[in-house]
């Protein structure tokens, strides 16, 4: 997740405009005029914002490590199913939850062969294809950040239902509070875990806009006063 934001951050922050949101949905929507020099401007910054990240390769020692972690976190929740009866969704929040996170290393490793194969034998013949595929990519993995974050919510909901009802995990008979220990503490540290990264994040993102505004109004004053003087 955190990597989406990263590139949907880079690409916002890099244009020189009032307002860099409307540069990204005219990127999305290239296709209608690409003779607009906005458009080729954003298109020209996406692209190499996104080829930048995905040519990492860092993603060769993080990929195979996320992809151990989230198998692992699949089967534990697939085998835990039925050991949660105070709020049997909570199985289901993990098996969604680690679903979403294979989803994005496909969407990962999709960018980056693009980035190291399509890419380069095609940008001088079919500079389209290539730049297709990474706006797709792009364009999951957004839908995948927003539908995690949606997910975040309602497991939250779930969890501190159970939380809220007086969970216990020591006597298994009682399956109106029970639930597996592990599988609990698990979810609940999976959902404070994520509320801070998205908190984090979006902290981040307004700290650096809003400094990055503040540092264009000193320079717009500096520039008027310099006219001034002259």
């Amino acid at each position: 997740m955190t990597s989406t934001v990263e590139i949907l951050y880079c690409i916002l922050m890099n244009q020189g405009n009032d307002h860099p949101c409307v540069s990204y949905l005219v990127f999305l929507f290239f296709i209608a005029d690409r003779s607009h020099p906005q458009v080729m401007k954003t298109q020209t910054t996406i692209a190499n914002v996104a080829i930048d990240f995905y040519a990492r390769r860092s993603h060769f020692i993080v990929l195979p490590l996320i992809v151990i972690l989230v198998i692992m976190l699949l089967r534990f929740s697939v085998k835990s199913i039925d050991e949660c009866p105070i709020q049997p969704m909570i199985s289901t929040y993990m098996i969604v939850y680690g679903i979403i996170h294979l989803l994005l290393i496909v969407l990962t490793c999709i960018g980056m062969l693009n980035t190291y194969y399509i890419y380069p034998r095609l940008q001088y013949t079919n500079e389209a294809l290539p730049r297709f595929i990474l706006l797709c990519v792009l364009v999951c993995r957004l839908i995948l950040l927003v539908f995690g974050f949606a997910w975040l919510i309602v497991g939250s909901v779930w969890i501190f239902e159970a939380e809220h009802k007086g969970v216990q995990w020591s006597k298994p008979a009682h399956t109106t509070t029970y639930c597996r220990s592990e599988l609990y503490r698990l979810a609940f540290a999976l959902v404070v875990v994520n509320y801070i990264i998205y908190g984090y994040l979006v902290l981040s993102f307004l700290w650096k806009y809003i400094s990055r505004k503040l540092k264009n109004k000193q320079n717009s004053q500096s520039d008027l006063s310099m006219t001034l003087i002259d």
